[in-house]
């Protein structure tokens, strides 16, 4: 479908570079032409909320037993001081579950990989300490994760079809990257998945 954006002249405010002006003259007559100022923080912001919806409209098609997805402030940066913590109950002991870690980020992520660690701890106590190297793209450098546009959806089996204790869970995720943040996150999430 054409644009009709393209058709219309675009005016740029040198003291403003973040604002991007589009001037519309009206058809009707007499009208003074009119101006309609977007920040581009409102774009990303706008952006990010869809980019939430989609994914919380995507889980929300599958057999999740709990599910959480944060997502990140405006600058896209996962400190590593930002632990991110998940807490759900388990009535079901014979069901089988899968944990999947869910790392949402900009499409051509510059890092193929990265220092994930998560903390399992079970409701008898005891804690089940995981570190892996989260794999963004293969040696060629092809993406791992499912992109739409410039948003991509990663996600990493912690535990697969394993069974868990009746009572209450605490997940803790982190990484342990070489530098103060990550990135070029958009959000990070936790799903239960009940597996039949």
């Amino acid at each position: 479908m054409d644009n009709p954006i393209k058709h219309f002249p675009n005016y740029i405010n040198p003291m403003r570079s973040s604002i991007i002006i589009f001037g519309f003259k009206s058809i009707i007559k007499g009208e003074k032409q009119r101006f309609i100022s977007i920040n581009t923080k409102s774009l990303m912001k706008a952006k990010l909320l869809f980019a939430s919806f989609v994914f919380s409209l995507l889980f929300s098609c599958s057999d999740n037993h709990f599910r959480q997805f944060d997502t990140l402030p405006e600058e896209q940066r996962w400190k590593a001081s930002d632990t991110k913590v998940y807490e759900f109950d388990i009535e079901n002991e014979t069901q089988f579950y899968n944990i999947v870690f869910e790392f949402s980020h900009v499409y051509g992520y510059q890092f193929a990989s990265f220092p994930l660690n998560v903390s399992i701890e079970s409701p008898d106590g005891k804690t089940e300490q995981i570190s892996t190297d989260l794999k963004i793209a293969d040696e060629s450098g092809k993406q791992l994760a499912e992109c739409s546009g410039d948003i991509c959806e990663l996600f990493y089996k912690i535990k697969e079809r394993t069974k868990l204790q009746k009572g209450k869970y605490k997940i803790t995720v982190s990484h342990s990257f070489n530098g103060p943040y990550l990135p070029n996150v958009i959000g990070i999430g936790l799903a239960v998945e009940n597996v039949k």
